[in-house]
């Protein structure tokens, strides 16, 4: 899959995350996740209201402006090894967006994209999020019935595990309007680029079963992981 590229799109709690990285442990493609990203931005002070801007963006489950999100990605693109492809977890967000994706690929050498659409209702995404917990530390993922879940402790790097302040009820049923409203303009933007779209419904399988599922539709447009 050299010089692969894959846009995952779908609202939060989709588990874009969770298949991104199974993908890349089985492609070692490199997975970009444009949240944990600008979320860690600002671990290095920046000059100027960026940081004060997208804390108030996630605070209020906001998505950030185009122009921030295409900085910050070009910045980070710079700094990896992108030479057997690259996974955007949940990038582009926007048409606005999507209109950058061909000046990025080519920019860093990267191949037309192919699309994979994860969809998820709104009540199993509000449950999985307002669920899970977050290493403060490294960023892992944790859902109940988990020890490292129960402890309150990442069984990774032995730091507590918080909720994100954007992972409260009303926050998450905010993005995932918002996000319903973009879904269409992107999706009909892709048909008109004739990106390669895969889509699939994730529900109450469990990872592994949405994994073989998405392998088996890559198959189905010659794509294999």
């Amino acid at each position: 899959m050299m010089n692969r590229t894959l846009l995952l799109m779908g609202p939060p709690g989709a588990g874009k995350g969770e298949q991104a990285k199974r993908i890349a442990s089985v492609s070692g493609m490199t997975h970009v996740a444009m949240g944990s990203l600008i979320r860690h931005y600002c671990d290095i002070p920046r000059e100027g209201n960026i940081c004060e801007v997208i804390e108030q963006n996630y605070k209020a489950g906001i998505p950030q402006s185009d122009v921030l999100v295409f900085k910050i990605l070009r910045d980070y693109l710079g700094t990896i090894d992108t030479s057997k492809g690259v996974i955007f977890d949940a990038f582009p967000l926007s048409v606005g967006e999507a209109e950058t994706v061909p000046a990025i690929l080519d920019e860093f050498g990267l191949d037309q994209p192919i699309v994979i659409h994860i969809d998820c209702d709104e009540e199993t995404a509000v449950r999985r999020i307002t669920l899970r917990k977050i290493c403060s530390h490294c960023g892992r993922t944790f859902t109940p019935g988990t020890v490292p879940y129960e402890n309150n402790v990442c069984d990774a790097c032995g730091n507590a595990l918080i909720q994100r302040e954007d992972d409260r009820e009303e926050i998450v049923r905010a993005r995932y309007k918002e996000y319903e409203q973009r879904i269409r303009s992107l999706l009909e933007y892709y048909g008109r680029k004739k990106y390669p779209v895969v889509t699939y419904v994730t529900g109450k399988d469990s990872p592994e079963t949405d994994f073989q599922i998405l392998k088996e539709k890559l198959h189905d447009i010659g794509i294999v992981l």
